[in-house]
């Protein structure tokens, strides 16, 4: 759902075309903050549809600003179960509160450029911090850019963008649910919103593709947590629970991309060396 979203605002060629392009890079998500599974199609989509760089990262960027968008509005409902709930320690609360503000800001970063004006600001401030840091010139560059990229796009599609994102969260959201029916485990709903909001921030935490360990850690100890859970879990059940989400969220969809990789796209591509 979310490569439909991505395909839709990519001009040129046909989308299931763009799909499955989309799909054969899912595997190079496995780098820190999934930036591997841009930059593949970024230079796959040049390769083969001479699409530009910046209109293929643009795209990418609106759909995840969305998409973070939708992950906020959840963990603010979340962290408000949070807070209704004393049995939950603090510091799960701090977590969560934590991941909420990082969650807004990376939604704001993305979507407040729907402004010209507000993204010629924050341009001017990546402007001013290449005085120091070199690289952050080449990020001014791009984010006026990508203001004038998002004023090319229709309300219309803008709004069918939106929808396709919240569709992606609750298909998501479901597959993290049938994780527990799979593993005949019972959680409360507000305990499931919860876990789900956290362990979606911590996948795209910085230095650790898909948030491997980190994950997996969180989800033992909070599952772990017995007034949370409409019965105590044993450890054989939370281990099922979390293998089955590993699954889910990294093995299967690894897998299919490296297959679709190798036999819808056996052409090696060419990797351009132009610049952005």
């Amino acid at each position: 759902v979310w490569l439909l979203a991505w395909a839709i605002l990519i001009k040129g060629g046909r989308i299931f075309e763009k799909i499955k392009l989309g799909f054969s890079c899912v595997f190079a998500s496995m780098t820190p903050v999934q930036l591997g599974a841009d930059a593949m199609r970024s230079l796959k989509m040049k390769d083969v549809f001479s699409t530009s760089y910046k209109e293929t990262i643009a795209a990418s960027m609106v759909v995840k600003g969305l998409k973070f968008l939708v992950i906020a509005l959840a963990t603010s409902a979340s962290f408000f179960f949070a807070i209704m709930q004393p049995s939950l320690q603090i510091w799960v609360k701090a977590v969560l509160f934590s991941g909420f503000a990082v969650v807004v800001l990376a939604a704001l970063l993305f979507l407040l450029p729907l402004k010209k004006e507000t993204g010629f600001k924050i341009a001017g401030v990546f402007d001013r911090l290449s005085k120091h840091v070199h690289f952050f010139g080449k990020v001014s560059i791009y984010f006026r850019h990508y203001s004038l990229y998002l004023k090319t796009i229709p309300a219309k599609t803008l709004a069918l963008i939106a929808f396709l994102a919240i569709v992606s969260f609750v298909f998501e959201f479901f597959a993290f649910a049938f994780c527990f029916f799979a593993a005949n485990s019972a959680i409360h709903f507000y305990s499931l919103l919860i876990l789900f909001t956290i362990l979606a921030i911590l996948e795209r935490v910085p230095f650790l593709p898909k948030g491997i360990g980190i994950v997996e850690i969180f989800g033992v100890f909070f599952l772990s947590i017995e007034s949370l859970m409409a019965e105590p879990l044993s450890i054989q059940q939370i281990v099922s629970v979390i293998i089955l989400f590993d699954l889910m969220r990294l093995v299967i969809p690894t897998f299919l991309s490296i297959a679709v990789y190798f036999f819808a796209f056996k052409a090696k591509p060419s990797w351009p060396n132009a610049g952005i």
